[in-house]
């Protein structure tokens, strides 16, 4: 037999020296035990070790018997926490020296266990697979699950096929029908105080790789939920390690969202930056404010809970009253719980004013007036976005949407380009609401801007009125705040946002377009607009156009008819 056989006998002389001296067996004290096994390892592992290659026969029982005893007495584990974890030693830097054979025998047994336990075992032969799976897997997780990292643990990591091993563990005692291994392996993906990320979200990684992928490993998961279930007697803690695994994965924002309204209004608050218009949608889809109608009566001063609600509330929702769709969906929510709220929403939050409600009256009262009869009339436009093409006519639609402009309006049908889009209902419901604010705007501010239809142009106006639809630019209880700005002044850069480079391109363009400025009453005024609504805190929406009609110099809110042509859309 050759010398770095692995199947070489131990000598028995040794052996017997360790047993007398406790490799084995119980001394006083863990760290005197790990100690005892370290030289046993020494004596009689290392030497009979071979320095390449894997274990390719059978190992006989009286040989692996040993093997497994001074490999459970290395095992640190603190047996007080369940589920069981490394107790932190600075014991483990002296098997460092003796890692390489410890894995080679390691990975060996395992694969050794795994073959016996499909061979039709007897019972006794069940009884020993079980232990010894629960040997090797304990050592791998005394070795492997070190929170700091210790030296140990970073070798054992970087040792190649260490996670794979661990992978093979769990994967074994999901399939094994009789639940030979049980189903300890559980411990190696669940870590119910975050301590090991890197080795379990690893472990998990090469589940899912040696299972086939995703949806089988949730197969196998399952699995193992069944069949350890199906035992006689069912391993509880296992059981519960694979279940809270479940829910973690599953539940991870909400399972914070369920544990108060705090935690829920602050998770729905954080998606604001990436998408305001998207999370407005959201929310209006499902019955959120009914269930704020339970919240805000909660609310007690200086809390962050009033703070967000005041935030959703007050500040995000009633800016949305410009689109006509969101702001039905808001009054058929309210109506829906006025009568259990009895003085409502603004009322029952007592600390500051909310108008959340007196907001949703004032854009309800623009819609009433709205459904009584409009207060423009469009003129025919050909704007660049296709969601607000209007024209007068049939026959002008005819002539005009054809060849490409044609299937640009199909395509734009098909699929909305951006999560706050016009549609037609919006389109015509805020063209109202803008013309009606023009109405209401001081003679001083719309002079500033305006110009007769019968002036010629040399070249692109700058001048133009900017109305922001944003609750953060309210003045004076409303949601818009109109100002007169110039374009080539660099001081109302700023007020464009990030879209300035290109509103200015656009617009001068639709200057250009001296037909638009055409009027059969040389006597009319031609006020250019940018209305800025929201779609994203830092990227609303723009849309641009010339608001012509007879304004009165003395009261504009006196004009009757108001000539509507949107030029661009962004």
């Amino acid at each position: 037999m050759a010398k770095n056989d692995s199947t070489k006998m131990f000598e028995r002389g040794k052996f017997k020296q360790g047993n007398d001296t406790g490799f084995g067996e119980e001394a006083e004290g863990q760290a005197s035990v790990f100690r005892h096994s370290l030289e046993g390892w020494a004596m009689m592992v290392m030497p009979n070790t071979p320095s390449r290659g894997d274990i390719t026969v059978d190992i006989p029982d009286t040989l692996s018997s040993k093997i497994f005893i001074l490999l459970g007495n290395m095992v640190l584990l603190d047996r007080k926490r369940l589920p069981l974890q490394p107790t932190p030693s600075s014991l483990f830097a002296e098997l460092i020296p003796m890692w390489p054979t410890v894995w080679y025998w390691l990975k060996g047994l395992y694969k050794q266990n795994v073959l016996r336990a499909r061979k039709l075992p007897t019972a006794e032969d069940k009884i020993t697979c079980q232990r010894r799976h629960a040997v090797i897997l304990n050592a791998l997780i005394s070795f492997t699950y070190h929170n700091p990292p210790s030296d140990l643990s970073n070798l054992v990591r970087s040792t190649k096929g260490t996670m794979d091993l661990l992978a093979s563990i769990w994967i074994e005692e999901a399939q094994n029908a009789e639940a030979l291994f049980g189903f300890e392996a559980a411990r190696l993906i669940f870590d119910d105080h975050f301590l090991f990320p890197d080795v379990t979200f690893a472990v998990l990684e090469h589940i899912i790789s040696r299972s086939g992928g995703t949806y089988a490993a949730v197969e196998l998961l399952f699995q193992r939920i069944h069949r350890n279930l199906n035992q006689a007697a069912p391993c509880f803690g296992s059981f519960s390690c694979d279940v809270q695994f479940i829910i973690d994965q599953l539940l991870e924002n909400l399972a914070l969202m369920l544990s108060g309204p705090l935690y829920g209004i602050g998770v729905i608050l954080s998606t604001q930056g990436a998408n305001t218009a998207k999370m407005v949608d959201q929310l209006l889809a499902t019955r959120f404010l009914v269930s704020m109608s339970y919240i805000v009566p909660m609310c007690t001063e200086g809390t962050q809970l009033t703070h967000a609600c005041w935030t959703i509330l007050h500040d995000i929702l009633p800016s949305y009253g410009i689109y006509r769709t969101r702001l039905l969906q808001m009054r058929n929510h309210v109506a829906e719980c006025g009568p259990r709220l009895g003085t409502g929403f603004d009322k029952n939050y007592k600390h500051g004013i909310l108008a959340f409600e007196a907001s949703l009256f004032r854009s309800m009262a623009k819609f009433k007036q709205y459904k009584r009869g409009s207060v423009y009339v469009f003129n025919c436009g050909n704007p660049e976005r296709s969601t607000v093409v209007c024209y007068c006519s049939r026959e002008c639609q005819k002539q005009d949407w054809r060849g490409e402009h044609k299937q640009l309006c199909h395509n734009t049908c098909l699929a909305s380009e951006a999560p706050a889009s016009l549609a037609g209902p919006d389109l015509r419901f805020l063209t109202h609401v803008v013309a009606g604010g023009i109405k209401n705007l001081p003679v001083e501010l719309i002079e500033s801007v305006a110009h007769k239809t019968s002036s010629k142009l040399a070249s692109p106006r700058t001048r133009l009125l900017l109305m922001k639809y944003d609750r953060a630019s309210m003045d004076d209880g409303t949601c818009m705040k109109a100002t007169a700005v110039d374009f080539d002044n660099l001081a109302h850069k700023s007020d464009f946002s990030a879209a300035y480079p290109l509103l200015k391109e656009k617009w001068q363009r639709a200057w250009s377009l001296e037909k638009a400025l055409k009027s059969s009453n040389q006597s009319q005024t031609v006020i250019p607009v940018l209305a800025m609504i929201p779609r994203r805190p830092s990227e609303p929406q723009t849309i641009t156009g010339l608001f012509t009609a007879d304004w009165s110099s003395c009261d504009p809110a006196r004009t009757r008819e108001v000539n509507v042509r949107w030029v661009h859309h962004t």
